[in-house]
């Protein structure tokens, strides 16, 4: 870009414009790109064009409103801070004053970012006289939002239909929005060149435009950074494909700026390259202001550039450091565990796309690109799903099935799809052939859970819990052998403040999952079970919390039910509709059509009221407030009594990872199996900058040992006498790793402090998610690409073989958050046939190369072994590469034959990449 802010009136004064012929260099190889003489459309200008270089306050048509110092510009950036001040959130307002020559038809274009992920800033474009024309909200829901006014009112409503971006808003990632307004009163919204949406119908005409304001009104825990790179109005219509050209040049503008030194001491790239792309960038920029540019010019170019800036990357300078790997292949770690490599899912929505219901199977492209991760441990029905799951309401005939809640959000109806039935029939027909059950602490009884377990696992006429054959009901519901599923989770993350479970739940009113009002669980109520007295609380549906199904219908016999049952019916129960109090009877038999009476089942929480005749029906749409009290509810020893009585060989897990429980089971002498923990150490990762990513994912996988020493220390620290002669461990039936590349080295140094330091003390491993339609999926059902993290799981399950062996590190280290890390995590392992041989060494460093000898002792071949020797390695430009539908191949693994097999080799690997290297022989192997 030039270096003057603003450029008024651009436009070309010739009736053709000439674009001469260039050569460029892409790859080291000679691209010519030429572009012929084309005819200058008519009417075409630059109105305004921003690109925020050399100044330091706002130009005179961009005015601060409601701050002071909040907005300012930096790095060729205009800033807008959102930051503490006093005690205080500071949140900016800015406005751009829009040329008024702007005419019929004319294009706004701008380049944006933020510091962080989770944020709202919303722009309207505003009238001369105030009015509304759209708006936009970007980050909101994840995603950049879009609503047109209605009438010239400020927008209110922006739904999800209305989302602008197919992946999910990421910070520090250039988007470029281009509207084109049209003389028809229609709208066209482009995201970095691609149409987004389209013949969007306006309020009034588009001329009347004046403003547009920007209003930061949000941003997890506060703060946070919003960026406009560049800003243009102009009038005409340019290429839509124009804002991709556009939001490239704005991205290489801040690599450079931020990343790149030449011609220093301490330079990190050649001088001739970033020369040779300097002068690409700037015939780019020249395009991007020709009238004359068609889409196919646009095109063309924006190829070349992105490969010389792909070149340009490639070509920085990075230190070696040597490093030295010994594999001993008689020094045994341990088994690779496949109860390591699980997903954890919610049922909702077909088990989030796995299940085909109209085949009653699972879907078989899905299936299909799970089995690459090799992730063969499933948790169902969830995690927060299942704190409101009652499993009877999920088997059966499909139309005859109950819905159950979504614990997430306001606690609305669900479906049953995918219930137990379907997760059975997955165990026993796919890969997938392993299961953990969570089940609704103190939401189902332990009763409930018996059946439950009867349900999966016993065999059909052994009814060993009595009452209702259970296995029999399987059977007739399509499965006569038992799914055996060994694993039993007792509720979820009760301990926190934001599950809706009955000691989360507040006291006083009604809260959604995650609301302010959520408290902290108390061990002891997990212990001990209790009672929990509530006031103000809404009778609501059974399948439902939301406000429109905790109200009256009008009509009779209507049915409504507490939130936490049972009912203790000896203590206070009141009842008010519409501020005047209702009162309690034991039936209907002796009310009158005006009596305001109702009736509680004590174990279920049902009222029922009057039909009109016996006992008044209540006045349609009002809320039915309760004060009762809850309970007594069961403790975790119930459900593990309940549990074993019909299963005896079942794990049962606590849910609860805290100290207080091990103390207080301790203390009374009581069992438990494992204890469930939750890693989620990326999640006090989101102020990071991106630099310190790579370093942090390391980190986050190392860490895994501090759950570690808290359980073995719990365990020390409170004796007890029923845990006598069992190995109690710890299994993590939830953790987090990002999608980018990052989450290689995070799994990578994961298993690596798994395998040498604690292969006793974890039980089971479950990332979250395995295909949840959110951004955390292992494998996204509503996409076709791989994601890196399934790559992660691939060379640990599939790549990996049987028994891990000990590989010894000699090198350089570097300090990261008060730990000392090594340049490599290497995994080696060994087939139990003695013929295969694996290797998986990350490089965990961003800017180094490892030249590493690798020397194998104990090789189990020799040459008469026709030992085959294949690599795979991780390509991807940057470490924050993250594949999506719209770029599949940002993070992939190359696959290579090599000839010079043997045990000891050179290897060079670059930074932020991980190589596997294998040894393979058919033949039968004579010294092993």
């Amino acid at each position: 870009m030039k270096n003057n802010i603003t450029r008024k009136s651009l436009f070309c004064l010739v009736a053709i414009c000439v674009i001469t012929s260039f050569f460029v260099n892409a790859s080291n190889s000679k691209v010519k790109y030429e572009l012929a003489t084309v005819p200058l459309k008519q009417n075409c200008s630059i109105l305004e064009e921003f690109d925020f270089s050399n100044v330091s306050t706002l130009p005179i048509s961009w005015k601060e409103k409601n701050t002071s110092g909040a907005v300012y510009i930096k790095n060729k950036a205009l800033v807008m801070e959102r930051k503490k001040q006093n005690g205080s959130i500071r949140a900016p307002r800015l406005r751009y004053q829009i040329p008024t020559n702007i005419g019929e038809e004319f294009q706004v274009m701008f380049d944006l970012s933020s510091s962080k992920t989770t944020i709202s800033n919303r722009i309207d474009f505003l009238s001369e006289t105030g009015g509304f024309l759209l708006s936009l909200k970007v980050g909101d829901k994840g995603n950049i939002l879009y609503a047109v006014s209605e009438n010239g009112d400020k927008p209110k409503t922006f739904t999800d239909s209305h989302q602008l971006l197919s992946t999910p808003f990421y910070k520090n990632t250039n988007y470029n929005i281009l509207l084109t307004f049209k003389a028809n009163n229609q709208l066209t919204i482009s995201v970095d060149g691609h149409v987004s949406a389209e013949n969007i119908n306006l309020p009034f005409p588009s001329k009347q435009l004046s403003d547009m304001q920007f209003d930061f009104i949000s941003a997890y825990k506060g703060t946070a950074l919003f960026y406009l790179h560049h800003f243009r109005v102009n009038t005409g219509s340019f290429p839509t494909n124009i804002g991709l050209l556009q939001n490239t040049v704005s991205t290489i503008h801040s690599f450079l700026q931020n990343e790149v030194n030449v011609g220093k001491e301490n330079g990190n790239y050649p001088k001739s390259e970033y020369k040779e792309l300097v002068g690409v960038l700037n015939k780019a920029e020249d395009l991007l202001k020709n009238c004359a540019s068609t889409p196919e010019d646009i095109e063309k170019y924006q190829i070349v550039l992105e490969e010389h800036f792909n070149a340009f990357k490639l070509s920085k300078i990075y230190p070696v450091t040597n490093i030295s790997l010994t594999i001993d292949t008689k020094q045994v770690l341990s088994k690779k565990n496949p109860l390591w490599f699980g997903g954890n899912n919610i049922y909702s929505d077909a088990g989030q796309g796995l299940w085909d219901v109209e085949k009653n199977a699972p879907d078989q492209k899905v299936l299909e690109r799970a089995k690459y991760t090799g992730a063969s441990f499933y948790r169902f029905p969830g995690g927060t799903m299942a704190n409101l799951y009652k499993w009877k309401r999920a088997i059966g005939p499909l139309e005859q099935r109950i819905s159950n809640m979504n614990s997430h959000g306001k606690a609305g109806p669900e479906s049953n799809e995918f219930g137990p039935d379907e997760f059975g029939k997955l165990l026993q027909t796919t890969f997938i052939d392993k299961g953990i059950m969570v089940v609704a602490f103190q939401y189902e009884t332990p009763e409930d859970v018996a059946d439950y377990v009867e349900y999966m696992n016993a065999k059909v006429g052994e009814n060993p819990n009595g009452g209702i054959d259970w296995a029999a009901v399987r059977a007739k519901n399509g499965s006569y052998e038992p799914y055996n599923i060994k694993y039993w989770e007792i509720g979820n993350e009760v301990f926190g403040n934001w599950e809706l479970s009955v000691f989360n739940y507040p006291a006083d009113g009604d809260e959604t999952r995650g609301g302010d009002n959520i408290i902290y669980g108390d061990a002891k109520n997990y212990v001990n079970g209790g009672s929990r007295a509530f006031t103000n609380q809404l009778a609501c549906a059974d399948t439902s919390w939301l406000a429109s199904d905790c109200k009256t219908t009008g009509l009779p016999s209507q049915e409504l039910y507490v939130k936490f049952a049972p009912v203790k019916l000896s203590e206070h129960f009141g009842l008010t509709i519409n501020g005047k109090k209702w009162r309690r009877v034991k039936d209907f038999n002796k009310s009158s059509s005006s009596d305001k009476h109702y009736t509680v089942d004590g174990k279920t929480g049902k009222i029922t009221f009057g039909d009109g005749v016996k006992g008044l029906i209540p006045i349609s749409g009002y809320n039915v407030v309760l004060d009762y009290t809850s309970g007594d509810h069961p403790s975790f020893s119930d459900y593990y009594n309940a549990i074993k009585s019909v299963d005896e060989s079942i794990t049962v897990i606590s849910c609860y990872e805290k100290e207080k429980f091990y103390r207080l089971m301790a203390e009374k002498n009581l069992p438990f199996d494992g204890v469930a923990f939750h890693f989620y150490p990326n999640m006090s990762a989101k102020n990071l900058p991106d630099n310190e990513l790579y370093k942090r994912s390391i980190w986050e996988g190392l860490h895994f040992k501090s759950k570690v020493n808290k359980h073995r220390k719990w365990l020390k620290k409170y004796p007890n006498q029923a845990l006598k002669g069992k190995n109690i461990q710890l299994h993590l039936t939830e953790f987090g790793a990002r999608n980018s590349l990052v989450s290689v080295p995070l799994v990578s140094s994961l298993w690596y402090n798994v395998v040498n330091d604690h292969p006793d003390v974890l039980g089971s491993a479950l990332v979250h998610s395995y295909f949840k339609k959110d951004n955390t999926p292992l494998v996204d059902t509503r996409k076709s690409y791989t994601s890196a993290r399934a790559h992660a799981y691939h060379m640990f399950t599939t790549l990996h073989q049987d028994t891990f062996v000990k590989v010894a590190y000699e090198g350089e280290t570097y300090e990261y958050n008060k730990k000392t890390i090594n340049n490599t995590y290497s995994t080696a392992t060994i087939s139990d046939d003695g013929r295969t041989i694996t290797v998986v060494i990350p490089n965990t460093s961003d800017n180094k190369i490892l030249n590493l000898s690798l020397n194998i002792e104990n090789y189990p071949f020799d040459s008469s072994d026709n030992v085959r020797l294949t690599k795979w390695e991780t390509k991807a430009d940057s470490f924050l590469a993250k594949n999506s539908d719209r770029t599949p191949n940002e993070v992939t693994i190359i696959k290579s034959e090599l000839t010079d097999v043997a045990a000891s080799m050179e290897i060079k690997v670059p930074p932020f990449t991980t190589v596997v290297y294998q040894w393979s022989s058919k033949n039968p192997l004579h010294n092993r």
